[in-house]
Formats: C-alpha cells, sequence, structure tokens
C-alpha cells in the first residue's frame, strides 16, 4: 500500500513544479498509482517464482485493492476539492468495498454456506473480469489517437513502467523481509496500469480517454520492460 502513496505523492509534486497540467493531476495519479497485480501480476510471480511467488503476489494483491478502492476512489471523485464527509460518504456507500467488509467478516466468523450460492457468488466474481475488458474496450473504441496529449501520455508510461519498479526497488532496501518478497515487490511495481480504473475514470469521469490508453499502452509495452526487468530481478 506504501508505493501507491508515493507515486501519488511524486505526482502532486510534478503538478506543483507545473511538469504535469494541474487539472490532469487526478486521471494522471489514477493511471500510474494503480497496478494490475492480480490478472497480470500474480501469473508472472507464478512464472519467474514459483508458487511461492504467486502466495506473495495475492497477499500484495489484497492490500492494493484495498488501496484502490480506497484513496483510488478518493482521487477518482476530487475528494481534495469536496469536504471530508462528502468524501467519506462516496467511499462508504462504494459497493467493493461493502464486498470486502462482509467477505472479512465472513473470513473472521466462518459460517456455513451453501453450495447453490457459493457458485453463484462465483460466477459473478468470475464475470466480473470480462466486464472490465468490454468496458474498457468500448473506452478505446471511442478514443481518438489525434486528441491526445502525447508528452502527458509518454510521462505517465514512463511513471507506471519505469519509475515505480525504481521506486519499489529503493523502498524494499529498507523493510526487514526476504529476498524473494523484495522481488516480488519490485516486479509487482513493474506491472501495468489496473483495468479496473478505467472503469473509475468512466464513473467520475476523470479523463477516460487518457486513463484507458494509459492503461492499453503500458498493458501493451509491458512486455517490452518486463523482458528486461526480470533478468535484472532475479539477479538480486
Amino acid at each position: 500500500m506504501l508505493l501507491p502513496v508515493v507515486i501519488v505523492g511524486l505526482v502532486y509534486l510534478l503538478s506543483k513544479c507545473h511538469l504535469v497540467p494541474k487539472e490532469s493531476q487526478p486521471s494522471i495519479m489514477l493511471s500510474t498509482a494503480f497496478i494490475n497485480t492480480g490478472n497480470m501480476g500474480a501469473p508472472v510471480m507464478l512464472f519467474a517464482f514459483g508458487e511461492a511467488g504467486f502466495n506473495y503476489a495475492m497477499i500484495i494483491n489484497l492490500f492494493h485493492s484495498i488501496a484502490m478502492n480506497t484513496l483510488g476512489i478518493y482521487i477518482a471523485t476530487g475528494g481534495s476539492r469536496q469536504d471530508l464527509k462528502k468524501t467519506l460518504m462516496t467511499l462508504l456507500k462504494f459497493p467493493i468495498n461493502h464486498a470486502m467488509i462482509l467477505a472479512l467478516i465472513w473470513k473472521v466468523l466462518e459460517p456455513p454456506m451453501s453450495d447453490n450460492i457459493y457458485k453463484t457468488l462465483r460466477l459473478v466474481g468470475d464475470t466480473s473480469v470480462m466486464l472490465v475488458v468490454v468496458i474498457l474496450g468500448m473506452q478505446l473504441a471511442e478514443c481518438r489517437i489525434t486528441n491526445l496529449n502525447f508528452l502527458k501520455l509518454t510521462t505517465a508510461i514512463l511513471l507506471r513502467l519505469i519509475v515505480s519498479p525504481a521506486i519499489a526497488f529503493a523502498i524494499v532496501l529498507f523493510l526487514p523481509v526476504s529476498k524473494l518478497w523484495q522481488q516480488v515487490m519490485i516486479l509487482e511495481a513493474a506491472m501495468p496500469t489496473a483495468a479496473f480504473i478505467a472503469m473509475y475514470a468512466v464513473q467520475y469521469n476523470q479523463e477516460p480517454d487518457f486513463v484507458t490508453s494509459v492503461t492499453f499502452f503500458t498493458t501493451l509495452l509491458s512486455g517490452v520492460t518486463l523482458m528486461v526487468i526480470i533478468p535484472l530481478v532475479l539477479r538480486m
């Protein structure tokens, strides 16, 4: 959860130094701070480090999801421009946060669940990924390349794929964790933008074309950057 906060702070400083447009600050924060740690990150960890790496990736994904559904929603709703009470009400009304709280309660109490209810919930959960991809595709279909600010787009891509793993490397040096934990954290930080962020951008009108484009290009280019970063991480 520390990495998204650091990247949000970095984008804020870049905005204060007039290196990124102030009006684009929320969209750049969304597209650079929140990572595809699950659908892409977990399989890559399994490939690079085996089952142990995959298990670590799932733990990271859990905490990153909490950050995305709290800090991410705060940024998407323009939290800094509205009063604290209104921001908190938005967070409390967000359905994913309800689901996380219920899941934690269920995990702690471990009440029985019928097979039919479990299969229904599993089916709904499995369709969520496909729904996000469909929305991402619909947004990309409406996006016009000529309308994009390529300097801003390049800045966001560099922050997500290059600067982020460099920040993660600096952070893990001070953490009392194993070498494998350090490697997984750095590699997870090199993943592309989370596809779910495009839905936040559409829902709260935070430059959805730009955020969708960053998601698309970081996913596309991560195939190249990961081929460089994975060997470097494995040599640590």
